[in-house]
């Protein structure tokens, strides 16, 4: 997922980009353009292309100023896949009270469930000595 444009603060991130001083941001397509962009995934085939070599030639569908995506919307992308797929993009995490002290500095994705469920005493760490007087 990316962010697209230049929205103003306190917009809706699943709306279309409304920059600051309450304009609606169109593309060269003069269509608005949702905040957050999949680079691949099914909402590729809701662009309908008629030319070659021309982006003039695809029609999107329109997203309202204002509104919001729903359950029911699919997303439109770049790449045409069943399914979208995970970003590369650095995650912050920060964490207070007990078993802070476990996340500090840079974790694999899968850490984070671990230790969530470590602290937690839930799933398969409910089972742990410390756990049981909980």
């Amino acid at each position: 997922m990316t962010i697209g444009g230049y929205t103003g603060r306190e917009q809706d991130i699943t709306g279309v980009v409304i920059e600051a001083d309450g304009t609606v941001d169109l593309g060269e397509d003069e269509e608005t353009f949702t905040v957050l962009s999949y680079g691949n995934g099914p909402g590729f085939l809701q662009n309908n292309g008629t030319g070659v070599g021309d982006f003039t030639f695809i029609d999107r569908d329109t997203m309202e100023a204002g509104g919001t995506a729903g359950m029911t919307y699919l997303q439109a992308s770049a790449a045409p896949i069943d399914a979208e797929t995970h970003g590369g993009d650095d995650v912050g995490i920060w964490a207070a009270g007990p078993m802070a002290h476990l996340f500090h500095g840079v974790h694999e994705q899968s850490y984070i469930g671990h230790v969530m469920s470590y602290a937690a005493c839930i799933g398969p760490q409910s089972v742990r000595e410390r756990c049981k007087d909980l």
